[in-house]
């Protein structure tokens, strides 16, 4: 008699049979998190937002730590790009300014996000965009940022709208960032 191996509940299928099942789980999933974290705050008010930054914070460190040390971010944000699919990110600035500022050990720059999963999910289930689940796009960018580059982070929303948000990235250097 064969025995069956047992799945465990958490474990998730390794492959979907099409793009358009693997996009509408991703959906589902995103609809249920938009939804649990506009329950959160209902419940906890503001600190809801500190608990969605933390906890993507964290997962963006472990991204960070994964992808290793970059010499500069242009080549960060290129790494970050490249290795997930939740967002495009590009630097961003207005014609008539730098895209870096850099004095004293601090950079100050503009991110533009195209793609967003969260903000297409808060569309999607009708919550309002710079909300708490917004926090969860900048928890983890500012960790997956501060573990390749060796930085303390902080990310500010100056704009969110239905097909880009800008953030406004200020980063205090713990070692030398070249580029």
């Amino acid at each position: 008699m064969e025995v069956e191996k047992k799945r465990k509940d958490y474990e998730i299928e390794e492959e979907f049979r099409t793009f358009e099942e693997y996009e509408t789980s991703l959906h589902a999933v995103m609809d249920i998190a938009g939804e649990m974290v506009h329950i959160i705050e209902s419940a906890t008010g503001k600190g809801a937002r500190a608990l969605c930054y933390t906890v993507s914070k964290g997962y963006g460190a472990k991204l960070g730590m994964m992808l290793g040390k970059k010499e500069g971010l242009e080549e960060a944000i290129g790494a970050l790009n490249e290795n997930q699919d939740w967002w495009n990110i590009n630097l961003w600035s207005k014609q008539d300014e730098a895209l870096v500022e850099e004095s004293d050990g601090v950079k100050k720059f503009k991110i533009v996000i195209r793609d967003c999963t969260v903000r297409q999910t808060l569309l999607r289930v009708n919550l309002p965009q710079r909300s708490t689940m917004c926090h969860l796009t900048n928890g983890y960018i500012i960790g997956a940022l501060e573990a390749m580059l060796d930085v303390k982070g902080n990310i500010e929303i100056t704009h969110a709208g239905n097909n880009a948000c800008l953030k406004e990235i200020t980063l205090t250097l713990n070692r030398g960032m070249n580029k």
